[in-house]
């Protein structure tokens, strides 16, 4: 038996499905394309050459210093948060220096005070003030022992507030990228890329979103819609100028997702 691998060849050399012809009308669209984002889908089923296609579309482009490519693999980061994969191999790929890996990565998780241990303070006062009041009202308001209670007491709620502020700052949980920070994030980054490269053009191929859930695919999909607003940015280094998303996906298996 023969054993044939799954792997992207050079349609160039090697066309048995006859793909070579869409990898020359990528090449024509990218080319051409000089001063606006756009988002291209290549449809088709699993094992029908996409992964080829695209990867001749870059070989096509090796020599061309201006154009860029960089790839994300959705399935490979199924588990992990996207905002925060996607833009680490942003800048992994682009070197940026306005956006370092090590911030990305630490910006997973922040510290959050949460008004749980406010309430956990205030019932605490509460308890303490009630045992205080109650202790006086046993041994007297003149009792020899009701000053005492009353430092211990006092020292005590002290002490409770103070191990919940220490808590506080200890506590980190896992966040998400808000959807304001991931996109002003990745505006920097590619920002920086058109500083450098003024008549330079990114494209980014997001392969295996059909192999993702549902629900990630979708979230991948309207953070693509999101980044294509870049008319709209505030940052002048990627007004007018040529980002492009790749999409290659199976249409067939992600409407059997939905249904």
């Amino acid at each position: 038996m023969k054993h044939i691998e799954d792997e992207p060849v050079n349609l160039n050399e090697i066309d048995l499905l006859a793909g070579k012809r869409y990898s020359e009308m990528l090449r024509d669209i990218i080319s051409k394309n000089d001063n606006k984002s756009m988002t291209i889908g290549l449809f088709g089923e699993w094992g029908s050459g996409k992964s080829s296609i695209v990867e001749t579309t870059k070989i096509n482009f090796e020599n061309d210093e201006k154009v860029k490519f960089i790839k994300y693999d959705a399935w490979k980061y199924t588990n992990d948060n996207f905002r925060r994969t996607f833009l680490i191999e942003i800048q992994k790929d682009l070197k940026s220096k306005k956006v370092s890996k090590k911030e990305l990565e630490n910006n997973l998780y922040s510290t959050v005070i949460k008004n749980d241990y406010n309430i956990l303070i205030i019932v605490g006062c509460f308890i303490l003030f009630f045992v205080s009041v109650a202790l006086l009202n046993h041994f007297g308001f003149e009792s020899k022992y009701s000053i005492v209670f009353s430092f211990i007491i006092a020292a005590l709620s002290l002490l409770f507030q103070f191990s919940f502020l220490f808590l506080k700052g200890q506590t980190q949980t896992q966040s998400y990228f808000s959807p304001e920070q991931f996109e002003n994030d990745f505006q920097k980054m590619v920002g920086e890329y058109f500083l450098k490269n003024s008549s330079g053009k990114l494209i980014f191929i997001i392969d295996n979103i059909d192999r993702c859930t549902l629900e990630n695919a979708y979230q991948l999909l309207g953070n693509i819609k999101g980044f294509l607003d870049i008319k709209n940015s505030k940052n002048k280094c990627i007004k007018n100028k040529s980002v492009i998303f790749l999409i290659p996906i199976s249409d067939l298996a992600l409407r059997k997702k939905i249904e």
